[in-house]
């Protein structure tokens, strides 16, 4: 089985020291940046190979996947937009059975780009991280991957899947910390935020265990029983995203919000969406912001 890692870098040595194993023949780097230590400084690359990797040990199938990185950023160290849709490209191009992908960008302009690639998909599965903030976030929000998202509720189960998603996020997940996080913090005094983005390799690690297992090609739709996921049903069949959004059906509630203070209106947000879930409600933020993006926002040359 082949994995693909799309993100910034990654230090195999380093991912290799904190799990204590080898890796020099399950890992290849694709587009390889200078990547160096400084003061235990990890990479958000490093973390999530890590934890695929974690993951992959904990079912005993490290051996039987190959980890392909892609690292999608420029000679000036920064994550390239056009780096992204190349990474995407070749993924398309390599079909590989899952693609872990952690990070994504803001505005409906990139995912128009994002979803013409995906769009020629065959039979891969990519996972991507949602927004910590409650922002729309490419390509976690297209139908065509599965978009995941941390749960604001502690009495949530374990895993679910949610039908005709508001936000195109299908998995909500609330997993323990993991020995590797506790390591980070107890031996080296990193603290890893609550983020999506650390729960997309162990999805991806979880989902390799059972393919393998199976001997069966990794689909949309035995997503939820791998994962072993309870259903959440929504009676929304006319919903669409990212590029047509239908909320006939849906209570909205609409708060302006002074521009110059966007963090205090994403953590009202986050708050409210927390509330209605813990009331048992279903409750998704959608925040499209036009001129934001975390890329360098630069068009592949013809």
């Amino acid at each position: 089985m082949r994995i693909c890692v799309i993100d910034d870098l990654v230090s195999v040595n380093l991912v290799e020291s904190m799990l204590n194993c080898n890796l020099a023949n399950s890992i290849y780097i694709i587009n390889e940046g200078q990547y160096k230590e400084k003061n235990f400084s990890i990479s958000h690359g490093t973390l999530c190979t890590a934890l695929l990797v974690e993951t992959l040990k904990k079912y005993n199938c490290e051996n039987l996947v190959e980890i392909i990185f892609y690292s999608i950023v420029d000679e000036k160290g920064n994550k390239s937009y056009a780096n992204l849709l190349k990474a995407l490209q070749y993924c398309v191009s390599q079909d590989f059975e899952l693609v872990s992908l952690s990070m994504g960008v803001l505005g409906i302009n990139g995912a128009k780009e994002i979803q013409v690639i995906l769009e020629n998909l065959k039979s891969t599965l990519v996972i991507c991280a949602a927004s910590n903030n409650g922002l729309l976030t490419y390509p976690a929000a297209l139908t065509e991957t599965i978009g995941v998202k941390r749960s604001l509720s502690k009495d949530r189960k374990m895993i679910e899947w949610v039908e005709n998603p508001a936000d195109g996020i299908e998995l909500i997940v609330n997993f323990s910390e993991t020995q590797l996080l506790q390591l980070l913090l107890e031996k080296y005094g990193y603290i890893i935020k609550d983020s999506n983005s650390i729960l997309v390799p162990q999805i991806c690690g979880k989902l390799a265990m059972h393919a393998l297992k199976s001997k069966k090609l990794l689909t949309k739709k035995n997503v939820c029983t791998y994962l072993g996921a309870s259903l959440r049903r929504r009676d929304i069949d006319d919903y669409k995203l990212p590029l047509g959004i239908t909320i006939d059906t849906i209570p909205v509630i609409i708060f302006p919000y002074d521009c110059n203070n966007k963090e205090f209106a994403c953590d009202f947000a986050v708050s409210l969406q927390s509330k209605f879930e813990n009331e048992g409600y279903i409750c998704s933020l959608l925040s499209d912001l036009f001129d934001e993006m975390n890329f360098v926002f630069l068009r592949m040359s013809s």
